[in-house]
């Protein structure tokens, strides 16, 4: 079973020239009410990991349930919102030279609401990250910066976005005719 954890990494003058700088990584069983009226001066993603909540943003409330999430650029006004508790939520915050442009650069919507399936590293991504912090504390300097592109990688591999398929579904299905055009073509 995974307790709450939260995590927050040192960041040194070094850190801050690298692509991406891992900030905090953090899980709560029962997410409370928040307002950040400046929003957080780092990307911000949270998912829901049991019940459901909400993000008030400028927009309006955007609902996330279990196996959805949603990355906040930096300085973004929002709030959580809990209807219905316990809503148990993940997290994680990263800045870094290349921050803005890797995220561009990956397609991965800022503000929209993300889901995956129950089968996917995503679904229990919580829990690799609790083993991993509780077996390891090298998560700074370009330990974090790989740990926050396979999380962005992941992301983009089986991330769902308007119910159109993942990439990697996309992609296994265009594999058999990829696969004749090469061998006959």
């Amino acid at each position: 079973m995974v307790i709450d954890y939260r995590k927050f990494f040192v960041i040194t003058e070094t850190d801050r020239k690298l692509p991406l700088i891992l900030e905090t990584i953090g899980y709560e069983r029962e997410q409370l009410h928040y307002v950040r009226e400046e929003g957080y001066p780092c990307f911000h993603w949270l998912q829901t990991i049991s019940g459901s909540g909400e993000i008030l943003l400028e927009s309006g409330p955007v609902k996330l349930n279990e196996r959805q999430g949603m990355l906040l650029a930096a300085g973004v006004p929002h709030s959580y919102i809990v209807p219905e508790a316990p809503w148990s939520t993940w997290y994680l915050t990263f800045d870094g030279a290349l921050a803005a442009s890797i995220v561009h650069a990956l397609e991965i919507p800022l503000g929209a609401t993300i889901s995956w399936g129950a089968d996917t590293p995503l679904a229990t991504i919580h829990e690799y990250y609790y083993h991993k912090y509780r077996d390891s504390h090298d998560f700074t300097g370009t330990n974090g910066s790989f740990e926050i592109y396979q999380f962005l990688t992941l992301l983009k591999k089986h991330g769902i976005r308007n119910k159109s398929a993942s990439f990697s579904q996309s992609h296994e299905r265009l594999l058999p005719l990829l696969l004749e055009l090469e061998q006959n073509y």
